[in-house]
């Protein structure tokens, strides 16, 4: 359930040529996914604080190098 509503979020949210949308996914899957690190780990559920972690990374990069493409573009 909650991978749809990521892939929802961020598929409207990436269609949306301003910064300021890739600022909300940021402030609203950020902070969701790092507690649900810490509740994993907390339980020992290693194989997803891993597949969280790598997930985690490779969506601040994407939006990072995301938020830099428009950056420029508005420059």
């Amino acid at each position: 359930m909650l991978g749809t509503v990521g892939a929802a979020t961020s598929w409207f949210g990436l269609r949306d040529p301003r910064i300021r949308s890739l600022l909300l996914i940021t402030i609203a899957y950020v902070p969701w996914t790092v507690v649900g690190l810490i509740g994993d780990a907390r339980q020992g559920l290693w194989p997803l604080v891993t597949g969280e972690g790598v997930g985690l990374l490779a969506t601040v990069w994407a939006l990072s190098s995301e938020m830099r493409v428009i950056w420029r573009r508005h420059r």
